[in-house]
């Protein structure tokens, strides 16, 4: 919900203010937004002290030596990468200008346009990760997604 309506916003507060006061206005939102959860986000509930929290691993890295050894968690994140970047690049930096100036539109009508992209997605992800559980095979599933995505972009 956030990228839908964000997108729409974020194009209307970009044309009445211009890119540079809203970068520089989201930037001090983000400074106050990290002061609030470091002053107020706490590493323990109130009522559990630390001494009766065990620890995972006795070294805090060693978990992350464990899942960087991982070959599948760079397989995993390879194709994330490679099949979530182009949809956040696109709808995120260039889907607005682009649909303003391919279908001579107003900023808008792009941006309605641009957060369809993120219903869809927002519809489809969980019914793919359904499918995918419930016939066991996610392999295949990995597959028919890329190729579909592939397919789409061409």
């Amino acid at each position: 919900i956030g990228a839908i309506l964000g997108q729409i916003l974020l194009t209307h507060f970009i044309k009445k203010v211009g890119w540079e006061f809203s970068v520089q206005i989201f930037a001090i939102a983000g400074f106050v937004l990290a002061l609030a959860v470091v002053v107020f986000v706490q590493d323990f509930p109130p009522w559990q002290r630390p001494s009766t929290i065990k620890k995972a691993w006795k070294h805090p890295l060693y978990g992350l030596k464990e899942v960087l050894s991982s070959s599948q968690t760079w397989f995993l994140g390879l194709y994330g990468f490679s099949s979530w970047a182009p949809m956040v690049m696109f709808a995120s930096l260039w889907g607005v200008p682009y649909i303003e100036a391919k279908y001579q539109v107003g900023s808008y009508q792009a941006s309605i346009a641009i957060a369809m992209a993120w219903i869809g997605l927002a519809i489809a992800s969980p019914i793919m990760g359904w499918l995918s559980d419930k016939s066991g095979k996610r392999k295949k599933f990995l597959v028919f997604t890329e190729v579909f995505g592939l397919i789409a972009a061409c």
